[in-house]
C-alpha cells in the first residue's frame, strides 16, 4: 500500500514529465514548423532555429513532414503513459485502464478515418486541420483531466448504488 508521501511524490513527478513534455513537444514542434515554412516558402525571416535542433536543417521539406508525423505518435504514446499511470495510480478497476485504451484508440481511429474521408473527398485542408485537432487532445493532458471526473462520476455511482 503505498504511503501519502509515496502518493504526493508520484504524482510531482507525473506533474511534472508532463509540464516538461509539453515544452519539449512545444519546442521541437515550433523549430520544424519554422523550418517548414522557410522551405516551402523559400523565405529567410528573423526566426532562428534552436542551436540544439541545428540539425534539422539538414533535412528536406518532406523528410521533416514525415517526421512531424511520427513524432505526433510519440507525443501521443508519452502522453498515453503519463494517463495510463495516473489513472491506474487513482482506480482500482482496471476496467478504467480500459476505457483508458479504448478513449485514446479511438480518437485515433476517428483521426485517421476523418482524415482519409476528407482526403476522399479533396478536402485536403480539412483533411489536415479536424484530425490534427483531435491528435492534439492526444498531446496533451487534455484526455487525463477528461477521463479521471469521468471515471470518479462512475465510480461515486456504482458505490452509491451498492
Amino acid at each position: 500500500m503505498p504511503t501519502i508521501k509515496n502518493k504526493y511524490l508520484f504524482f510531482f513527478i507525473i506533474a511534472a514529465y508532463i509540464i516538461l513534455l509539453g515544452y519539449f513537444r512545444d519546442h521541437v514542434f515550433l523549430n520544424i514548423n519554422f523550418r517548414l515554412s522557410q522551405l516551402y516558402y523559400n523565405n529567410t525571416f528573423d526566426y532562428v532555429i534552436s542551436p540544439d535542433l541545428k540539425f534539422i536543417e539538414n533535412y528536406s521539406y518532406v523528410t521533416l513532414f514525415i517526421s512531424k508525423w511520427v513524432l505526433t505518435a510519440i507525443f501521443c504514446l508519452l502522453y498515453f503513459t503519463a494517463t495510463y499511470l495516473v489513472i491506474k495510480h487513482i482506480f482500482i478497476a482496471s476496467k478504467y485502464l480500459k476505457w483508458t485504451l479504448i478513449a485514446h484508440g479511438g480518437i485515433v481511429v476517428f483521426a485517421l478515418l476523418l482524415f482519409g474521408v476528407l482526403k476522399l473527398f479533396g478536402n485536403i485542408e480539412m483533411a489536415y486541420k479536424f484530425p490534427r485537432w483531435f491528435m492534439g487532445w492526444l498531446q496533451s493532458p487534455i484526455m487525463m483531466f477528461i477521463l479521471i471526473p469521468l471515471f470518479k462520476l462512475d465510480s461515486a455511482s456504482k458505490n452509491n448504488h451498492e
